[in-house]
């Protein structure tokens, strides 16, 4: 049997997600997967403008205890890998002890942009050891806006050939 890893994932479980699909996809594989469930610390303000001014407002504490509680579980867990789907809230001084710890850090990013998601994200990207893609033209851009070189492109696959 294949050594079974030992996984920190940070992203969504909702069912209709791509992170979600992806995380129990490593579970169906056989190995050890924890969640840190980005969404438990940023609850959805959709109706009242005044929650949404509020939940601007305290955005930082959330972020902080988001990247706290990442740290607690890695702790825990001592993971081989973890895993950041898209990555909206963490923190690169997360990633440093992550790494500082001997874990290997990666990105699924399946967005267009880097720069539409808030501040971390362009922070982050130097730091991955790897990120993976869904979009072709990342694989030119990210090595000249980052100085990343380790990205890699995941493109469709048709259902019919």
């Amino acid at each position: 049997m294949e050594k079974r890893l030992r996984i920190l994932f940070l992203g969504s479980e909702r069912l209709e997600t791509n992170s979600a699909g992806l995380f129990r996809g490593f579970r169906r594989l056989g190995h050890l997967v924890r969640l840190v469930n980005e969404e438990k610390y940023f609850p959805e303000v959709n109706r009242s403008f005044s929650l949404k001014i509020i939940r601007k407002m305290v955005r930082p504490l959330f972020v902080k205890e988001y990247n706290l509680r990442i740290l607690r579980e890695a702790e825990i867990l001592k993971p081989d890998l973890c895993l950041v789907f898209k990555g909206n809230m963490v923190m690169p001084e997360t990633l440093v002890s992550l790494k500082n710890d001997g874990c290997i850090v990666v990105n699924f990013y399946p967005d267009v942009s880097f720069f539409n998601h808030g501040p971390y994200i362009p922070k982050c990207i130097p730091l991955y050891h790897s990120v993976f893609s869904t979009k072709s033209f990342h694989l030119k851009m990210v090595p000249e806006l980052f100085g990343q070189k380790n990205i890699a492109f995941f493109g469709t696959v048709p259902l019919f050939v």
